[in-house]
């Protein structure tokens, strides 16, 4: 039925000139290369029902279903507040904002007005579909199963959230893809919310406390004065008309801008030489910093709320709760209670770099050392060559045990002679009181394999020595076995391809890989 929506989307679409031209092109364009019907079900045992006869074995196909999950849940928001029709009235009356990546735009410019139309016109269309580009790790896809990039709770434990809150809004991928690194996060955050905003506020409530100064308007004004006054009105109505369009990250470069100037009007006034020649005046200014710490705090609200509630809390009798012409009404008291430090700094630390270059590998040939009794000769093939190793495995693996066995491969370690034999890398095994285990995987020869988020980053050949600094090991918890290994300060799983690398046979916990 998708198709009989064919003209009137693409009528709605047209007239939709506010809307992002990503979204709105490549909507557009979809339905300009022939809408085609979808079928809303799937023959699979898991999902949501379909309450007809006949249907039982079918589910509703999943985007479908979400689709019509905002209606549902906003039913049940509604249900439980006691007011069945609150729903209704926002539906019916209100503006909807969809926020997701560009893959899913689709779904909510084109499945779900398709579906609201065919409701019978009780409900509005979407009044803003906002595609994101992509965040990306490194360039590459932010990916669970591959393990490229943090989760939320993994950089939780690095950094704060209002430092996390206030990079991911400075880099939002509006228009382009974005990449997310945490060394460009740490100069973000320490360079602009923590010296420029955090120590604007700072500077003002310190010098409050010390001098035992009031921030008092007396109405007066000076040149300097009137500029500010007028400069902040101009910003703010700037950053409304900014937030209002959804673009967010010029909105915050607004702000950026306004803090900037906030902080070159308080050096000018220089209250600390005004305090001793015109009290009176050194009030004023004072006062009149702290209206531009309001416009500046409320600027950043909706990015870091929690750190700007913090911050107003400082200077004010209230909390940062009310409409806006409300919080910055002209005719405040302020009230200076503390001047605490309102953002730490991130720790400075260049990111860990992986050195180890280690390659799934395949054992094409095997033969006994000519001088040696407890090693054997390998030819491995890496995908792209083939390279020959000297393995020290003879007394726990025949010969045609290993033939065939994908392995994993030290490629760059440096290449050294072992009793007369070149040997051209290292494979990997664990050791404990029972022998060598050989770590392996079922991935493809030539995958690289990475150290938690880690891929090799090196150019260089590695000393045997230099292994012992990843302090690669076998750890067993509940019968899981996981391959591990230090990079930078903290222990990070060995992955290939998002799955974790497997030993051969029983091996006891902390086993180290040598």
């Amino acid at each position: 039925m998708l198709s009989k929506f064919e003209t009137i989307l693409k009528t709605w679409l047209e007239s939709r000139t506010t809307w992002r031209s990503n979204v709105r092109a490549f909507s557009i364009g979809f339905i300009d290369s022939g809408l085609k019907d979808r079928a809303i079900t799937r023959d699979i045992e898991w999902g949501v029902s379909v309450p007809e006869v006949g249907y039982e074995n079918k589910r509703f196909y999943v985007w479908f279903e979400a689709l019509l999950g905002y209606i549902s849940n906003a039913q049940e928001f509604s249900i439980s507040k006691g007011k069945n029709n609150l729903w209704l009235d926002y539906y019916s009356k209100g503006d909807s904002f969809y926020f997701m990546g560009k893959d899913n735009i689709f779904f909510h410019s084109i499945m779900l007005p398709a579906i609201l139309e065919g409701y019978g016109h009780r409900l509005k269309l979407p009044t803003r579909v906002i595609g994101n580009e992509y965040l990306r790790f490194a360039g590459k896809k932010f990916s669970k199963s591959k393990g490229i990039g943090y989760n939320v709770n993994e950089i939780l434990q690095l950094v704060d959230k209002d430092s996390l809150r206030y990079y991911i809004s400075s880099i939002l991928p509006e228009s382009s893809d974005s990449d997310f690194s945490l060394h460009e996060m740490i100069g973000k955050v320490n360079g602009e919310l923590a010296d420029k905003y955090g120590n604007y506020a700072n500077r003002i409530l310190s010098f409050c406390i010390k001098k035992e100064i009031s921030p008092e308007d007396d109405g007066i004004r000076d040149e300097e004065d009137t500029n500010a006054m007028n400069r902040v009105e101009e910003s703010f109505k700037l950053y409304r008309e900014n937030m209002d369009s959804l673009e967010f990250r010029k909105a915050l470069s607004e702000w950026l801008n306004m803090v900037s100037y906030s902080n070159a009007y308080f050096n000018k006034s220089e209250p600390w030489k005004l305090i001793g020649t015109d009290r009176k005046a050194c009030s004023r200014k004072l006062y009149l910093s702290l209206r531009l710490l309001d416009y500046c705090t409320l600027m950043l609200n909706p990015f870091v709320p929690s750190g700007t509630a913090r911050i107003w809390t400082l200077y004010q009798n209230t909390h940062l709760k009310g409409t806006v012409d409300e919080l910055i009404r002209e005719d405040k008291k302020y009230q200076v209670t503390n001047a605490e430090i309102p953002f730490k700094k991130l720790e400075t630390h260049e990111e860990p770099k992986n050195g180890l270059n280690l390659i799934v590998g395949k054992v094409m040939e095997v033969s006994n050392h000519p001088n040696a009794d407890s090693l054997l000769l390998l030819k491995v093939s890496l995908g792209n060559k083939e390279v020959r190793l000297v393995a020290g495995l003879k007394k726990y693996y025949d010969p045609e045990k290993l033939l065939n066995r994908k392995i994993i491969v030290v490629e760059n370690l440096k290449w050294a002679k072992i009793r007369g034999e070149e040997s051209q890398g290292m494979l990997l095994a664990a050791q404990d009181s029972s022998g060598a285990h050989i770590l392996t995987t079922d991935q493809e020869v030539g995958t690289k394999v990475v150290i938690g988020n880690y891929e090799y980053s090196g150019d260089q050949k590695v000393e045997l020595e230099e292994l012992r600094v990843y302090d690669l090991r076998v750890d067993v918890r509940d019968q899981t076995i996981e391959v591990t290994g230090i990079i930078g300060r903290d222990r990070q799983k060995l992955k290939v391809n998002g799955l974790p690398l497997t030993v051969d046979g029983e091996v006891q916990d902390r086993s180290h890989v040598r």
